[in-house]
C-alpha cells in the first residue's frame, strides 16, 4: 500500500502533486485552519496570513539550507577568501587558548 500526501508550494512555484510520505521530512510548522480540499489560492492566502514563510526562514534548518546554497554559488576566489578567514580565525582561537593555559 502506497501512502501519499498532496504537497503544494504556492509561494515557491512548486506545483501541487502527490508525494510519498517516505520521501517527506515533516517539520513542526503547520498551516492551521486550512479548509479541506483547499486550492492553491486558498493555501497561498493562509500561508501569507499566518506568516508561515517568515517562521520557516527563522528555523535553524532553513538557515542551514540558505548557507549551503550560498556556499554552492561561491566562486573560486570567494572560496579561497573563506579558507583564509577560517585559518586566521583558527589561529586567533589557538593563541587565546594558549594564553589562557599559561
Amino acid at each position: 500500500m502506497v501512502i501519499q500526501a498532496i504537497i503544494d508550494g504556492p509561494t515557491t512555484g512548486f506545483p501541487r502533486q502527490a508525494f510519498l510520505y517516505r520521501h517527506l521530512t515533516l517539520t513542526p510548522l503547520t498551516v492551521s485552519k486550512l479548509p479541506r480540499n483547499a486550492g492553491s489560492g486558498t493555501v497561498k492566502k493562509h500561508v501569507d496570513k499566518t506568516g508561515f514563510v517568515a517562521k520557516w526562514e527563522s528555523t535553524a534548518w532553513a538557515k542551514k539550507r540558505a548557507a549551503a546554497e550560498k556556499r554552492r554559488t561561491l566562486s573560486d576566489f570567494e572560496r579561497f577568501q573563506v579558507m583564509l578567514h577560517k585559518t586566521s580565525r583558527r589561529d586567533k582561537v589557538r593563541k587565546v587558548l594558549k594564553a589562557a593555559k599559561a
